[in-house]
C-alpha cells in the first residue's frame, strides 16, 4: 500500500538488493499498465495509467540515477486515456504512445519528452475504428515505428436490442488487425511492407496485441498474438457445437520490403490478456518472453499451470 492508504500504487522491488522499498506512485486512485525503459547514464523512465481527477490519465516519471522526478501528466485531457507504452533513443529522448477516447472513439496518440520538455500531442491514427494497445520503437536511423491493433467502427456500442444505440455498432471482439506507421521528423509515413499481408496471417480474423523491437543488427521485429479456434461437438449439447479459443504468440521480421512468415513460439497457448515481451539480444536477434497457462492442443480450454517462458529468435537481415 502507498502511504495514503491506497492498495494499487506501484512499488519498486529493490528489497532483494537490500534497499528499502518505496512507492513510485501516490495518486489516490488506481495505478496500472506500468511500463519502464532504460535511458543513458543509468536513468530510467516509468509510464503508467492513473485514475486521477475523475478519469484515466497517462503519467510519466524519470529516475536520474539518484532520485525520482515528479510525475508529469502526458495525456492532459478530460477524456480517459489508456494503455501507455514508451521507448527511448540513444540520446535519451522518450516517446510515449497511448490510446485516447477524446475524439469519440479509441485513437492512438504520441508525445516525446526531450531534454525535460514534452512535445505537443501528436495523432498517429484517428479514425472511427477502434485503435488501441500501441507500441513503439526507434530504429537505428532515428525513425520512430508505432504499431497498434485496429478493431471495428462502433466498437463496444452493441448494447443489445433494448438499449438505443448509434450506427454502426459492433461487439467487443469482432475483428482485430495490426497497423503500422513510421514517424520521421514532421512526416507520418506508411511502411511499404503491409503488415496485414504478412504470409500466413492475411486471412486471420484476429492479429492483435503487437509489440515492436529493434535488433542489434537493426532489424525491426514484430511480436503479436492471434487466436486459435477449435469447433467441437459439445459433449452435453445434444448435437450442438461449441467454439473453444486460446491465444498464440508469433514473431515476424521486416526483411527487405516484406515481412517474413511468422514464427510461432513453442508452448505459447494462453489467455487473451497475455502480452509478448520481445527483447533485443547482444549478439543479434531477440528473446521473446511470454506467459503461458500450459493449455494443450487436445483441449485448449483447460488451463493447467501459469508459466513464464523465453524463446530466442535468430537474427534476420533487415532492409
Amino acid at each position: 500500500k502507498t502511504p495514503n492508504g491506497t492498495s494499487s500504487g506501484l512499488n519498486n522491488a529493490l528489497t532483494a538488493t537490500g534497499r528499502p522499498r518505496h512507492p513510485l506512485t501516490d495518486t489516490p486512485g488506481t495505478d496500472l499498465e506500468a511500463r519502464m525503459v532504460s535511458l543513458p547514464e543509468g536513468r530510467v523512465a516509468l509510464v503508467w495509467q492513473a485514475f486521477t481527477g475523475g478519469n484515466f490519465e497517462i503519467l510519466l516519471r524519470v529516475f536520474d540515477g539518484e532520485t525520482w522526478g515528479a510525475p508529469q501528466n502526458v495525456s492532459t485531457h478530460a477524456a480517459s486515456d489508456w494503455r501507455p507504452a514508451l521507448c527511448a533513443d540513444s540520446r535519451g529522448d522518450i516517446a510515449i504512445v497511448w490510446d485516447s477516447y477524446r475524439y469519440g472513439s479509441y485513437d492512438v496518440l504520441m508525445r516525446i519528452l526531450s531534454e525535460g520538455s514534452l512535445s505537443p500531442t501528436r495523432a498517429i491514427s484517428v479514425t472511427p475504428a477502434y485503435e488501441a494497445n500501441a507500441t513503439a520503437v526507434w530504429d537505428q536511423k532515428g525513425r520512430l515505428w508505432v504499431a497498434w491493433e485496429e478493431g471495428t467502427e462502433g466498437w463496444g456500442k452493441d448494447q443489445g436490442a433494448v438499449v438505443p444505440k448509434p450506427k454502426p455498432v459492433t461487439g467487443l471482439y469482432a475483428r482485430r488487425v495490426t497497423r503500422l506507421a513510421v514517424v520521421e521528423g514532421d512526416r507520418l509515413l506508411k511502411p511499404k511492407a503491409d503488415v496485414t499481408q504478412m504470409p500466413g496471417v492475411e486471412l486471420r480474423q484476429f492479429v492483435e496485441n503487437p509489440r515492436l523491437c529493434v535488433g542489434r543488427e537493426g532489424t525491426i521485429y514484430l511480436a503479436f498474438r492471434t487466436v486459435h479456434q477449435q469447433v467441437r461437438l459439445h459433449p452435453w449439447g445434444h448435437g450442438r457445437f461449441r467454439t473453444d479459443r486460446a491465444w498464440e504468440t508469433y514473431v515476424s521480421a521486416l526483411s527487405g520490403k516484406a515481412w517474413t512468415r511468422p514464427l510461432g513460439i513453442p508452448h505459447h497457448y494462453g489467455r487473451i490478456g497475455s502480452s509478448p515481451v520481445p527483447v533485443a539480444l547482444p549478439e543479434g536477434g531477440l528473446c521473446v518472453i511470454q506467459h503461458s497457462d500450459e493449455r494443450s492442443y487436445e483441449d485448449i480450454r483447460r488451463m493447467t499451470q501459469n508459466t513464464i517462458l523465453a524463446a530466442d529468435i535468430p537474427a534476420v537481415a533487415g532492409d
